[in-house]
């Protein structure tokens, strides 16, 4: 009988990346680096010193193209490796993910659900444990104090009993308790909103300004695409600044 190939398989069959001509590249991807490098801090110091005019705009246009046109040579130069090197990351995270219990389809998930499906009917058998002692409590209580001809002392001792039983069902209920953590699970869309308010308040607000626009990167781009539609956010808070478009 011949064995399915699981996805882990199939990745192993990816070959390693062969060393050759690896260095070659890398060295004549530093001197282009390097040269061009050497060309934009030369023409930022006469700009620095002289100031930008018409000639040093063209300039800065000129090394601006000739940066990015380096950029992708030395990217397609580099990309047959980097490709295959990708390859083998992939094989690895594969590997890893068949038995990482973060992931579904592996058996440490599938067991984990198992595990917690168990611990949960746990859980729910205890509650309901509790609250059939409560109930037994309160019922006891309540035959005690209407008990006809018994005395004072009669009624403590049988209502001290009854505590006694809950005490002692409550003690064995803690020996099996059931360990858990609060996750947060937002009821409705709005619930990310008060989720990012609650953020805000305690974390967001405190972080610099790169932080800020590192993490708000997505929505900052939106909001210049929408922009450029015409369409801005109305907000004290928020200003457009006028960039010139260099490219």
């Amino acid at each position: 009988m011949t064995k399915k190939k699981t996805k882990a398989d199939e990745m192993a069959q990816v070959a390693i990346p062969a060393t050759q001509h690896i260095e070659e590249t890398l060295v004549k991807n530093r001197q282009v680096s390097q040269d061009c490098q050497a060309a934009g801090c030369a023409l930022w110091r006469r700009i620095e010193q002289n100031g930008v005019d018409e000639i040093a705009a063209d300039e800065v246009r000129a090394y601006m193209f000739r940066a990015a046109n380096e950029v992708q040579q030395m990217m397609a130069a580099r990309k047959p490796f980097t490709d295959r090197l990708r390859a083998v990351c992939t094989q690895f995270t594969a590997l890893e993910n068949a038995i990482d219990p973060k992931k579904e389809a592996s058996p440490a998930h599938r067991c984990h659900r198992a595990l917690t499906a168990y611990l949960k009917s746990k859980r729910a058998e205890a509650e309901t444990t509790r609250k059939q002692l409560e109930e037994n409590l309160v019922r006891s209580q309540k035959r005690a104090e209407s008990r006809k001809g018994w005395n004072e002392v009669q009624r403590q001792a049988a209502l001290s009993r009854a505590e006694e039983r809950y005490a002692e069902g409550i003690r064995s209920l803690s020996q099996q308790t059931v360990e858990v953590e609060l996750i947060p699970r937002p009821a409705a869309p709005e619930g990310y909103v008060e989720l990012f308010k609650f953020w805000w308040e305690n974390v967001g607000q405190n972080l610099s300004t790169d932080d800020l626009d590192r993490i708000f990167h997505p929505m900052l781009m939106y909001a210049k695409k929408q922009a450029a539609k015409g369409v801005f956010i109305k907000d004290c808070n928020v200003n457009y600044v006028e960039e010139p478009k260099v490219a």
